[in-house]
């Protein structure tokens, strides 16, 4: 779960009577803690994480009826949660979108063009940064140059698009643009201090650094870069039932934990104690009429995103991308041969796809 949902689970308590023992697993374990869980036989009832999980099917989540989901929240959140048109989560609260933070202090204005921040000179430090070895990021970078890896039910990995974005992508790193090497921590710390104008990260660290920044933290949708916008992606945490959890015996106390974390109250929590973006349309209009400027701008930043469905072929998508990618960054390969890999590679990992042949 969510690390600030022990207050939501304290009130659903004080509701109903029924206690919620509950575990905060970070983002990066939660799969290989459920994949393990499930191994042993020791599966939690219930689970809140991304969306992007619930594709995983040796989880074996349970399809959740629709008598089971709030009418306020609109079946463009819904389609965040369903796999293979079905749905297997409730979504909680969305968000995920990479956006710019930029400091008022430094930049009077968000820039509009990444080549914006580029340094002074040539021996300058880098103005901008981000998490520049995760796929997350080089994904947006490359739906930017219409390179996203599932096309027409497709994946398709060694592309044009693929091609140029990972010999651009590598050149800023090579450059001095941007350092490869600072890690996520230290990125962060940096743009608190002033040590960098603006950062590209996600909306889930919008609270952390608004209590740092204060007012001097703007918040801007992602610039240009070369010409094409970078394509942010937005999804859902949600509540999900894995080992079929809804059916067994404590099937009826599930559903009224379900039910209490999509009302008013838990959403306004969400919003207003997490800092994250509800999902009942609702609570969303009470938000934009709050006054409420920096989450006002999230989800503005959400609204422009791209919906990021769970597919059950990124987990070796993801897996393709990173190996080729590293092996390019390290200048291994050649981004014409690292964008083969990455296709071979896939299909190699894929039942369902037809051997390719190894690298050029």
């Amino acid at each position: 779960t969510h690390s600030r949902f022990t207050a939501l689970f304290d009130a659903f308590t004080r509701e109903t009577g029924i206690a919620v023992t509950h575990r905060f697993v970070p983002t990066e374990d939660i799969l290989p803690f459920l994949l393990r869980a499930a191994e042993s036989r020791q599966l939690p009832d219930a689970v809140v994480l991304s969306a992007d999980n619930l594709s995983v099917s040796l989880l074996a989540y349970e399809d959740v009826p629709r008598d089971l989901v709030s009418d306020a929240i609109d079946d463009a959140i819904l389609d965040l949660a369903r796999v293979d048109g079905r749905l297997k989560g409730i979504p909680i609260l969305t968000g995920n979108q990479l956006l710019l933070y930029y400091n008022k202090t430094r930049l009077p204005h968000a820039p509009a063009r990444l080549e914006a921040l580029a340094p002074a000179s040539d021996d300058a430090a880098p103005r901008v940064a981000w998490n520049f070895r995760s796929m997350y990021w080089f994904l947006t970078f490359l739906a930017g140059r219409g390179g996203f890896p599932i096309r027409d039910g497709d994946v398709a990995l060694d592309t044009p698009p693929m091609r140029e974005t990972l010999e651009a992508y590598v050149a800023l790193a090579r450059s001095g643009f941007v350092d490869p090497d600072l890690d996520y921590p230290a990125i962060h710390q940096a743009f608190v201090d002033g040590r960098l104008d603006a950062i590209i990260d996600g909306e889930w660290v919008a609270g952390e650094l608004h209590t740092a920044m204060g007012e001097t933290l703007g918040i801007a949708p992602l610039p240009t870069w070369e010409g094409t916008p970078l394509q942010a992606f937005r999804s859902a945490q949600v509540l999900a039932f894995p080992n079929l959890s809804l059916s067994g015996r404590r099937g009826p106390l599930l559903r009224q934990l379900a039910r209490f974390l999509q009302t008013p109250e838990a959403q306004r929590y969400i919003w207003q104690t997490i800092g994250a973006i509800p999902v009942r349309r609702d609570t969303q209009a009470e938000l934009r009429a709050s006054g409420d400027h920096h989450m006002a701008a999230l989800l503005e930043t959400w609204a422009a995103a791209d919906a990021l469905r769970p597919d059950r072929r990124m987990p070796l998508v993801w897996e393709a991308l990173k190996v080729g990618f590293t092996r390019c960054a390290e200048g291994i390969y050649t981004a014409a041969d690292a964008a083969a890999f990455m296709q071979h590679r896939f299909a190699q990992s894929s039942p369902s796809q037809a051997p390719l042949p190894p690298d050029r």
